[in-house]
């Protein structure tokens, strides 16, 4: 598994989204749909594009990861 920049910017999707996937919780797709935009300058660079990613997601697609995350939600989505 990729573990520096360098890596990750040579790295294959299913590599990049191995090491990445998890950071937004059980939404590897975040890490997949950013994988083409590589290489990234920094990791300030590659935590953009990644936020930039969730963030230009459909709508339904942005909800099913805060379901799927609920601390992201705060307690009034818990309690719905």
């Amino acid at each position: 598994m990729p573990t520096s920049l360098t890596e990750l910017n040579q790295s294959e999707c299913a590599a990049f989204v191995a090491a990445l996937g998890y950071l937004f919780e059980h939404s590897p797709w975040v890490a997949e749909e950013t994988w083409p935009q590589r290489p990234f300058a920094s990791a300030d660079a590659l935590h953009a594009a990644l936020c930039a990613t969730m963030r230009a997601a459909p709508r339904e697609r942005q909800l099913a990861l805060i379901c799927v995350h609920p601390d992201l939600a705060g307690r009034l989505a818990q309690q719905k």
